[in-house]
């Protein structure tokens, strides 16, 4: 995991892009199972995820939160009318 805060912020984004599906709920063993595709300690990642809340779990499933709410994310650097 890379020290600079943006850093690991871009990295989380890409992992969970490219292993998770917006609107899936998946159960612990099967987010552990994706993320272990990418990394060596899936368990790690995950928390990482959840505390960038970029990852959510509700009742023992765990969702992606929705990418407008991901931190570092352009549509959160935007104005209210859209322009940045």
């Amino acid at each position: 995991m890379p020290v600079d805060a943006e850093a690991r912020l871009v990295l989380l984004r890409y992992l969970a892009d490219a292993v998770l599906e917006p609107g899936v709920r998946y159960p612990k063993r099967k987010v552990n199972a994706r993320l272990a595709t990418m990394v060596d300690d899936p368990r790690a990642l995950r928390h990482a995820l959840v505390a960038a809340k970029i990852l959510a779990r509700d009742a023992g499933a765990y969702r992606l939160t929705a990418r407008r709410s991901w931190p570092g994310s352009p549509e959160l650097r935007r104005g209210a009318d859209g322009l940045a």
